[in-house]
Formats: C-alpha cells, structure tokens, sequence
C-alpha cells in the first residue's frame, strides 16, 4: 500500500523479517543492484521477475530504467526488491513487491520516505 502526503510518502510492508532496523534498509537505483527480482502484485503467486523486465512492461522508457529507484531490504548480505518507484508514467508512484504487501490481520511496517536525491 501506498499513500503520498506532499513531500513524503508513506509505504507498508506486511512481512518484513524480524528485526529489519532502519539500516537494513536502503534507496538505490536499478544499475547499483543487478539483477534483483520483483513480483508486482497483480503476479501474486507467479514468478518473481528481473526488475528491468517489470519497467518495460510498465512502459519506461529505456533510458529511463538504469535510473528508476528501487526500496532495497539488505539480509544475508543479499538484496531484496521491497518497491520499485515509477516516475514521470502518469502519475508517480511507488508499486510495493506482492511478497511484502499487507495481509488481512497481519502486523504491518510504515516506511515514511521523504524526498530525497540520488547522484
């Protein structure tokens, strides 16, 4: 789930593991962290897919997709695609990956990001 309060945005995770701090996240963009796959949630059950794949299918332009910015979940020393932000496709916003979205009854994590500039 997603909500957009001007400046800041708010996303919540149903099934982040035990114990993720505020260090084990982080914000990167697609050409800093290889191919890491997501599951948007309309595939919920399917497959994961590369990240690159799911941009073309959402239409970003190809000198677009090394740039988009990914919402990263370090463990084991591996990353893991929690949400990928689509900007400038209609209106901007942040597609949460289907293995972390909130289930009925579930404990649920807020994850307020404020606007931020990646070099």
């Amino acid at each position: 789930a997603y909500e957009k309060k001007t400046d800041k945005c708010e996303l919540c995770f149903g099934s982040l593991p035990l114990g993720t701090e505020h260090g084990s996240l982080e914000i990167v963009r697609v050409k800093e962290c290889g191919n890491v796959k997501f599951t948007p949630p309309w595939r919920k059950g399917r497959r994961a897919i590369k990240i690159k794949e799911f941009l073309r299918g959402q239409k970003v332009p190809l000198h677009r997709r090394d740039e988009a910015i990914i919402l990263c979940l370090l463990q084991d020393s591996s990353r893991h695609a929690l949400a990928v932000y689509l900007e400038g496709i209609g209106d901007d916003k942040w597609i949460v990956n289907a293995e972390y979205c909130p289930q009925d009854d579930s404990p649920v994590t807020n994850v307020v990001l404020g606007k931020t500039s990646l070099s």
